[in-house]
């Protein structure tokens, strides 16, 4: 797995290629860009069902990154994966600075509603 890493704003951005198996003996590489938004904060089951919600709610609000839980943790991140496939220099630079946006907005939105 190839990999890279930078600060943008208070945002950590993660770049990966990664082989992904697709079938018998057929594999294809994606771009997979992550940030650490937050810790799902330690809630009552209600107010943890609203927080989830809120998540969901940004999936739908923010265009172009997908809010997911690291399995097996309590960590949210934005996320943007793609199949590299077809894939030319600008459409990755805009991929790219999409999420580092992105990420820098929503971290801090985060903080600021659960801190």
């Amino acid at each position: 797995m190839i990999f890279w890493h930078w600060k943008h704003g208070s945002a950590n951005i993660e770049v990966f290629i990664q082989s992904v198996e697709v079938g018998p003996d057929t594999t294809r590489e994606y771009l997979r860009i992550f940030s650490f938004l937050a810790e799902v904060p330690k809630l009552s089951t209600a107010a943890r069902e609203q927080f989830l919600t809120k998540l969901l709610e940004m999936n739908d609000r923010n265009l172009g990154v997908k809010l997911t839980l690291m399995e097996e943790t309590s960590k949210v991140y934005a996320t943007y994966e793609r199949d590299i496939r077809g894939m030319d220099y600008n459409e990755l630079s805009t991929c790219i600075a999409d999420l580092e946006w992105w990420a820098d907005k929503l971290d801090d939105e985060l903080k600021s509603a659960y801190n």
